[in-house]
């Protein structure tokens, strides 16, 4: 209640009462409202949070004084590069990212993190390694160069593939030579040497789009180079986004579809060429109008079910094809995961259900809870005339006991929840047919007013519909 306001004298007293108060969660909520107010008061709370023993409120005192962007709060801020928390680091250095990318913000004060952020970089958790690196490629300053530099061989791919891309952002051509030597390396991963094209591409080197193309069609220096690896770099490059985008997108689909003529993969892949199927599958939905449509097609039909899975997937990313057959056939799919997935988009997309497919939801628990929440979130289609048709048929093909009866309560209870007013009629005149079927003509039919089951519950029922 204190923080629904703008704090007065009174307010912020009993707000910095309230810091100190023994549960993590109040203190948390203080924090919050001192994050709002740019006030020296919520300043003083801030300061005092960052020395919390709880870590999420550590991250968010840090969190509400970069909003705060006040040069006085630097010293407090750089105490906590000591901290043993690895998640307090990452936040933190993504608040010294944020100064260094608004120009005025703590102007005078916040390039003292520069040391601290270059420390970071020998730190334990690769993750915040990788944090430090995006900093100091933030503040674009000459000084960090040689720090990246010395961690070109950091034992986390991820980690080392984040130190190359912010190699990239800082634009300084020293980084080249290095850079260019990863791209000869047979033991560097995908990730690393798709973020070395990045980088070199920004760094202005002289023929790196023809090194690229060399590189994907296995020419020059690249012949020994795994086909699933190029692969692998490609689709890295494709889904980079805009991080890529100083390849022309054009560019890397037209590559896309010229490797993939040149190594067709076979309509029967080996066991070893299971994974270049997939890595292909991933590059597809990339294509648009250069997508082979009948090579995924016949994907679909294969044993294997991750790559049926990830070939429903990129189908349903082309859009010039109709999505419902393809969600049809992945509904009718021998594994139930991809029967769920597939139930899921047509769900979200509006697909109209026939009966049989209300039927399948109404009598699997797994479906009918992936239904709940998609229908609780955005009701159901205009026409329920199929799920009508459905819900009488199973009331109609079981005996009719206190278990019918309660199902017809609870459908009736989430009808009236969600507004679903023509399928709450039909419950109605289903309920009143089972209970004098039943129990005989003494039992009366509850109103919708005397229904007492909380809209909280409302999951709870359908799992035992």
């Amino acid at each position: 209640m204190l923080g629904k306001t703008k704090p007065d004298d009174a307010v912020w007293s009993e707000l910095l009462l309230a810091s100190q108060d023994p549960q993590p969660l109040v203190r948390h909520e203080v924090v919050a409202v001192a994050s709002t107010y740019n006030t020296a008061r919520g300043l003083r709370i801030l300061i005092q949070a960052l020395e919390d023993t709880d870590t999420e409120n550590v991250a968010a005192a840090i969190t509400g004084m970069r909003l705060y962007e006040d040069e006085t709060s630097i010293r407090w801020l750089l105490r906590l590069f000591a901290h043993p928390d690895p998640a307090v680091k990452i936040v933190l250095a993504e608040c010294f990212a944020y100064f260094f990318q608004e120009e005025e913000a703590v102007v005078h004060r916040k390039y003292l993190a520069l040391p601290y952020l270059i420390g970071l970089l020998d730190d334990a958790e690769p993750k915040v390694r990788a944090a430090a690196a995006r900093s100091l490629a933030n503040a674009e300053r000459f000084r960090g160069i040689h720090a990246l530099l010395g961690h070109l061989k950091d034992p986390d791919p991820l980690a080392r593939a984040e130190i190359v891309r912010c190699l990239g952002l800082i634009r300084q051509t020293q980084a080249i030579p290095p850079l260019t030597q990863l791209l000869a390396d047979a033991d560097q991963p995908a990730q690393v040497i798709a973020s070395s094209f990045t980088a070199l591409k920004r760094l202005g080197q002289d023929g790196i789009e023809q090194t690229l193309v060399a590189f994907m069609l296995a020419q020059s220096n690249f012949s020994a180079v795994p086909l699933e690896k190029r692969l692998s770099v490609l689709a890295d490059l494709l889904a980079q986004d805009k991080e890529a985008a100083v390849f022309e997108g054009e560019q890397l689909k037209q590559l896309a579809q010229s490797t993939f003529t040149k190594f067709l993969p076979t309509n029967e892949p080996t066991e070893k060429e299971e994974g270049l199927v997939q890595a292909w599958l991933h590059i597809q939905p990339y294509l648009g109008e250069k997508t082979d449509v009948a090579w995924l097609k016949r994907q679909i039909q294969t044993p294997d079910t991750e790559t049926r899975w990830a070939a429903y997937q990129a189908l349903l990313a082309l859009p010039q094809n109709g999505q419902a057959p393809f969600l049809r056939q992945a509904w009718s799919d021998k594994e139930k995961l991809i029967r769920q997935w597939a139930l899921t988009e047509m769900l979200h997309k509006k697909i109209a259900l026939t009966p049989e497919d209300y039927h399948k939801v109404i009598n699997d628990p797994e479906f009918r809870d992936i239904a709940l929440q998609i229908w609780t979130d955005q009701g159901f289609s205009e026409d329920t005339t199929a799920l009508l048709k459905a819900l009488q048929s199973v009331f109609a093909s079981q005996p009719t006991s206190g278990v019918q009866e309660s199902k017809a309560n609870e459908l009736e209870q989430i009808c009236i929840e969600q507004c679903f007013t023509s399928i709450l009629s039909a419950t109605l005149v289903f309920r009143q047919h089972h209970r004098k079927a039943a129990v005989g003509p003494k039992t009366t039919a509850r109103t919708k007013e005397s229904v007492g089951i909380a809209p909280s519950h409302s999951r709870l029922l359908w799992h035992r519909f």
